[in-house]
Parts: structure tokens; sequence; C-alpha cells
């Protein structure tokens, strides 16, 4: 995001929002799942179900995995989180198992063996993109806070920066913007113009349960 959409009053939430949050039917997963973007909710349950590792009635185990989508898997359940819900560090742990019980992480982990298992092509940047997503429409509330904050910061707004671990307690750094160094969530919320601190607030913090 440039500096030009970050607002002198604050930074546009609106403008945000249609950055990050994705919209319409996944392109390569989304018929054959019957999952959408706009959906959430429905979405989830469809998604958690896969996971066999933690529901005994899932359809996909770490177990069916071949060598190299089980090397994969570890690789991307290591690179984020549910920490929104349960505050883990990771989806998976070192030995192929959930690292959390939420709904919210069984849909990622399922997510990802379903595509390692029925669409080895796509790259693991592809993969964790697409679970990022979820975890945007998942956590709708401290997502966007986060982004206002990487906005804030002028930093790129791409999925894997917002929602992966490497950037998982991002504070805005001295900026163009006149950001403090370390400015929390909510100082920088004191910025914002009052309607779009409003708009935070009545956003979901979470989508289903935990």
């Amino acid at each position: 995001m440039s500096q030009g959409q970050v607002q002198s009053s604050g930074v546009s939430l609106q403008a945000i929002a249609d950055r990050v949050i994705p919209k319409g039917i996944p392109a390569v997963y989304g018929s054959e799942l019957g999952v959408s973007y706009d959906k959430p909710v429905d979405s989830l349950a469809v998604l958690g179900k896969l996971d066999g590792d933690l529901y005994p009635d899932g359809k996909l185990k770490y177990a069916q995995l071949d060598a190299s989508a089980q090397k994969r898997y570890l690789a991307l359940g290591k690179m984020i989180a549910c920490e929104y819900c349960c505050g883990a560090d990771s989806l998976v742990s070192p030995n192929g198992q959930p690292a959390c019980g939420c709904q919210h992480s069984a849909a990622m982990r399922g997510l990802a063996m379903y595509l390692l298992i029925n669409h080895p092509d796509m790259g693991d940047a592809q993969i964790l993109e697409e679970m990022g997503k979820w975890k945007i429409l998942f956590f709708p509330q401290p997502m966007l806070s986060k982004a206002v904050s990487f906005a804030s910061a002028g930093k790129d707004l791409n999925t894997i920066d917002l929602t992966s671990n490497e950037f998982r307690n991002f504070k805005p750094a001295a900026s163009a913007q006149g950001a403090p160094a370390g400015e929390t969530t909510a100082e920088m919320n004191a910025r914002m113009h009052p309607d779009q601190v409003q708009g935070l607030a009545n956003a979901p913090e979470m989508v289903g349960g935990c």
C-alpha cells in the first residue's frame, strides 16, 4: 500500500479490508470442497472435518501423506498458527499431530493436507497463502487490526506476511506516516478517525468456535 493510501487522519480501514479480505470461491479447490470465502462459518465446518488427526470422523490423516508431503506439511505447520484463539505457536507438532485442538487450526491443517494430496503441484507459498486467507476470515478483528498496523508502517499488505509466524508480534517502527516506534495497536487506533476505530470494534473477533 502506498503512502498516499494512508490518510492524514489515520488509515483507510475500508481500503485495507478490501485489500486483505478474500472474496468469492477459491480457484483451485473451492468447487471441489464446496467452500467459499463469502461463507466463512459454513466453510470452517467443511475444512475442519478434513482433519482426521483431530476428529475421529475426519477424512485425512498425516499418516496418509507420502514422505515428501509429510515434510512439506510439517514445514507449513510451523509457519502459521492460531494465536488469536488458543495461543499456540504452530498448527502441527513435530510428530505431525495437531498442536492445537480448535476448529480453526483443524480447518487450516485439513486444507493443507487436502492440497498436498490432491494438488501437489501447488508450491508451499501458495498453500500457505490459502491457509492465511482463511485465518483472516476466521479472525476478522485482530487480522484487520494487524493490517492497519502494517499500513501505518508502510508495510506491504500481503497475506503471507500478515498471517504467518514471521511477523506474529509485529509492531510498527517509526515511519514516514508518523507511527512511533513500537506503537501498540491501541495507540495506533487513537490516531485513527473515530469511525474507523468503531469499524474495527464492530468486526467479529472470531468466526466459529474455538
